[in-house]
């Protein structure tokens, strides 16, 4: 049997996971090409919409390392932080192309498992981030304490990794208009 009060439940927490996502994607284009406007407002909004989210961070490779760009939540200050690329999910996530759920850090032998328990990180979700085809970082959302995350909050860190990824093209875009423009100039 079907419980309408159940299904009222369901229907109002969807209303609201709607209009976070929607808002979310509004700041995202007023952010107006700004990456690391986008990636804050990315950031910020998964505490909101992703159940059990203690934070997010976006880490974009440089060289053979990860490295925090933007970041809410518990792990907020630390931007700048660096993981080695290899050995770790969130580089597994990115050089695979796959996004990754790990339930629980203590039992998964693919994390880094120091710099989880640093970071007080329990489970995870890795969404990998692509500009011009190639894999070149991360979406991470967190929590704190074990089996946080199901499929549904997967699919809605994939949905938040895309305004990222639109940013990255665009500022690759705005880089190239002006090492164009500088050139015509000379």
């Amino acid at each position: 049997p079907v419980s309408f009060e159940k299904f009222d439940e369901s229907a109002i927490q969807f209303g609201a996971w709607s209009q976070d996502l929607l808002a979310i994607q509004s700041n995202v284009i007023a952010a107006a090409g700004d990456l690391d406007e986008v990636m804050r407002v990315v950031v910020d909004g998964a505490l909101r919409i992703v159940h059990n989210a203690a934070g997010a961070v976006v880490e974009m490779q440089e060289g053979d390392a990860i490295v925090y760009r933007a970041a809410s939540g518990s792990c907020a200050d630390r931007i700048g932080t660096r993981l080695p690329l290899t050995g770790c999910l969130s580089g597994m996530a990115m050089l695979r192309g796959e996004p990754q759920l790990c339930l629980d850090v203590e039992r998964d032998s693919r994390v880094d498992l120091a710099a989880c328990r640093r970071l007080g990180i329990r489970s995870m979700i890795l969404v990998p981030l692509t500009l011009q085809g190639k894999y070149v970082g991360v979406l991470k959302v967190y929590a704190e304490i074990p089996d946080a995350f199901d499929n549904r909050d997967l699919l809605t860190a994939r949905l938040l990794a895309a305004p990222i990824a639109i940013g990255l093209a665009n500022a690759a875009q705005a880089e190239a208009v002006r090492i164009g423009y500088e050139a015509a100039k000379m």
